[in-house]
């Protein structure tokens, strides 16, 4: 369901969402739920009230502005007395990830930054924390003045090569750096990131384990910290352990952004992603097709190199998810029938905030912590179908 960058629903589902948060105060105010009880999960009041859990996000971020709220990942979300006197964090969101949210149009079509969005925003308001979204700041040299113009207690970066002086210069000035991806481990950097190394093993073993043997891979580079080269490596041992033997290097097709842009003397913007990336995987979708032992199942980075690789596929008379797997990352609201190593957004936006405000306490202080991804099966990662067997 579609929820626009100022926290805004479709008009049908704003009464909804007001429901939600109504009937949730009235559990508290008759002790149905007490200081210390857990709340229905959002996946509970989605099909209580008929709404998304990103909606039903929005209407517990309407109510943590009544109550105190506590979020625990893994656990749920709890009813907590509300500290006497709690200073109100302020945390810099830069690099693509602000890029990206500062965008109306594009974060429309990108549900991985929808959720991130959202996720980041009920966090916020459950932990007594100021975002501010500082867009253009895709560059590893940050502008200092324009960063701390804001006065943020700490900077949360997303997808920012950074260097290592960036990291110390900020560090001098008492203000940590809190990064979204995992990069400059030995250099002082504290990061909440996603598992994508495992991600990468376990992607492999799931194929393998229904059959497919050629798995060929659609992957950004993220230039951040040697991460391309890792998530390479980590492809190559895991297909290696299962005694997969082909040329790894012809079924692994990288999209390059930064290339990309300076190619077509455009900014990094997420409009130019959204159709570069589409164009992209659909034309080494076509090329790997091609080859004399064609790939039976394919990882996707994300649901646009998805969307186009469907899109290939299809143009050859196959069916996606049937002659070949597809599996993606991605958000769990993802609307595509293809099996998902999901991303737990609530999770990442937690332990971002929850980081960013130990890190403002002790800013000589470095944490640093992985999210693994989850498998949903949506049945789009079956055994090789008969259009494309294995030898």
């Amino acid at each position: 369901m579609p929820v626009n960058v100022e926290g805004g629903v479709r008009t049908a589902d704003q009464s909804r969402i007001g429901k939600v948060k109504e009937y949730l105060l009235g559990e508290i105010n008759r002790s149905a739920i007490r200081i210390g009880d857990s709340l229905p999960s959002r996946n509970i009041l989605a099909r209580k009230f008929n709404l998304s859990p990103a909606a039903v996000s929005i209407a517990l971020g309407q109510l943590a502005r009544d109550v105190h709220l506590e979020s625990i990942p893994g656990k749920g979300i709890y009813l907590r007395e509300r500290p006497a006197a709690v200073r109100l964090l302020t945390v810099a969101m830069v690099g693509y990830g602000s890029d990206a949210l500062t965008n109306r149009s594009a974060i429309q079509r990108d549900t991985y930054w929808r959720g991130i969005y959202h996720s980041l925003i009920c966090e916020a308001q459950t932990h007594d924390t100021a975002l501010i979204w500082i867009p253009n700041t895709t560059r590893c040299q940050l502008d200092f003045d324009r960063v701390l113009a804001h006065h943020p207690d700490c900077i949360v970066s997303f997808g920012v090569p950074l260097s290592a002086e960036t990291v110390q210069d900020f560090r001098r000035r008492r203000i940590p750096i809190i990064s979204g991806n995992r990069q400059l481990e030995d250099q002082g950097l504290s990061y909440v990131d996603y598992d994508t190394v495992a991600g990468f093993r376990q992607m492999v073993e799931l194929f393998h384990d229904r059959g497919h043997r050629r798995i060929g891979a659609l992957v950004i580079n993220p230039s951040i910290g040697g991460a391309g080269e890792k998530n390479w490596s980590a492809f190559c041992t895991a297909l290696a352990s299962r005694r997969c033997v082909y040329d790894y290097a012809q079924y692994w097709r990288v999209f390059d952004r930064v290339e990309t842009a300076l190619a077509q003397d455009l900014t990094i913007s997420q409009d130019l992603t959204i159709e570069a990336e589409c164009r992209f995987a659909c034309e080494q979708t076509l090329a790997l097709l091609a080859l004399p032992e064609p790939p039976t199942a394919l990882y996707c980075w994300n649901e646009f190199l998805a969307r186009g690789a469907a899109e290939a596929i299809a143009s050859r008379g196959l069916k996606p998810g049937v002659d070949i797997g597809i599996l993606i990352s991605g958000c769990v609201e993802d609307d595509e029938p293809y099996s998902l190593l999901a991303e737990p957004h609530n999770e990442l936006a937690t332990e971002l905030l929850r980081v960013a405000r130990r890190c403002h306490e002790d800013p000589q202080s470095v944490i640093q912590i992985n999210i693994s991804k989850r498998f949903i099966d949506r049945g789009s990662m079956g055994s090789p179908g008969g259009a494309m067997r294995n030898p």
